[in-house]
């Protein structure tokens, strides 16, 4: 806190700081040298007060896993009663398997429609490198593959899903829709 009065001399300084403040954002001129650090900018890195950033979840460091871990745990739950599928996707920059909870209707022909959210969601734009995918729903477990949907059908599938599930996501509709048709059961 600054002091209720700055002192007539700026040779009187407190006991508490003693080092001068030093910054190339110039900010160090409009202070005196013994007041205390208003920003981190204005300060030696030293007495920085900022925070290092969190970590990010990348795949070395463990953080993904966490996260898909969280999903699965309520993915798994929702999917045992059949109110979501479990859609497994191949990564498009690792290759490696990635799954996905996501709301679904079924057709009458067997085949699921699913619509994204978002045009950038992970898992629509893996179906979109490799529209090959394994499709958990209850019991049943079966490969699919995944058939982008036109405007009109993508209206129809954004409306059978609210329908179905209640009140809609936000965004819902705004990312891309599939049918994923089933290519054989693995029960």
């Amino acid at each position: 806190a600054r002091p209720a009065a700055w002192p007539a001399s700026s040779s009187v300084r407190p006991a508490s700081r003693t080092a001068p403040r030093t910054s190339s954002a110039g900010c160090a001129n409009r202070w005196p040298p013994w007041a205390p650090a208003r920003s981190g900018r204005c300060t030696p890195s030293r007495w920085s007060t900022r925070r290092p950033s969190r970590p990010r979840a990348s795949p070395g460091n463990g953080g993904a896993e966490l996260v898909e871990r969280e999903v699965d745990q309520v993915g798994l739950a929702l999917a045992g009663d059949g109110r979501v599928a479990l859609l497994t996707t191949t990564g498009r920059r690792t290759g490696l398997p990635r799954t996905a909870a996501v709301g679904f209707v079924e057709e009458p022909d067997g085949s699921l429609l699913v619509a994204a959210t978002d045009p950038a969601t992970a898992w629509a734009r893996n179906l979109d490198a490799d529209p090959a995918c394994e499709v958990e729903v209850g019991g049943r477990r079966f490969e699919a593959t995944a058939d982008r949907l036109g405007s009109a059908d993508h209206a129809r599938a954004v409306r059978e899903l609210i329908l179905r599930y209640g009140t809609p996501s936000e965004g819902l509709g705004r990312g891309p829709s599939y049918r994923l048709e089933p290519i054989g059961e693995n029960d």
